[in-house]
């Protein structure tokens, strides 16, 4: 039984762009493997200004690519939610390969510095794969597995 892999924003735009050679190994071996491929609507939505800029047709990339556009439910908005609190409440510096962190304080008053690095559709996207699919296909390894280590990544 082919496995549900939900595709992370940054993967599609390397396969657009061509600009990075694991990304395009990794869906050519999900391919390989006869993976089922979709990406969330919140996915699609980040896509689109690529596409409107340089006067692509996305639905004619994704069907070529084979891959299907699914959308978010009422249980991935809450799970999203609840991660996005998470994260303010844990908000650091987070580094996006091993998700270590660093903190940040004013050299004038020492108040610590807070960052968002990440914004709420980054946590529906991980929320849709957690509760949708089998796995993440991404290069934020880092994010999603500090706030969905359930979540299987490759």
């Amino acid at each position: 039984m082919a496995l549900k892999v939900s595709i992370d924003t940054c993967i599609l735009l390397d396969l657009l762009f061509d600009d990075n050679i694991e990304s395009i190994n990794k869906i050519q071996k999900c391919h390989e493997d006869h993976e089922e491929l979709v990406i969330c609507g919140v996915v699609y939505g980040e896509l689109c200004p690529a596409f409107i800029k340089d006067g692509k047709d996305i639905d004619l990339f994704l069907s070529e690519m084979d891959i299907m556009v699914s959308f978010c439910n009422l249980s991935d908005y809450r799970y999203a939610g609840e991660k996005w609190n998470e994260y303010i409440r844990r908000r650091r510096f987070i580094c996006p390969a091993c998700g270590g962190t660093i903190e940040l304080k004013c050299d004038k008053c020492g108040e610590e510095i807070k960052f968002r690095q990440h914004i709420p559709s980054d946590f529906l996207i991980g929320a849709f794969s957690a509760n949708q699919c089998d796995s993440l296909l991404t290069r934020d390894y880092g994010y999603y597995r500090t706030y969905f280590p359930g979540l299987r990544l490759f």
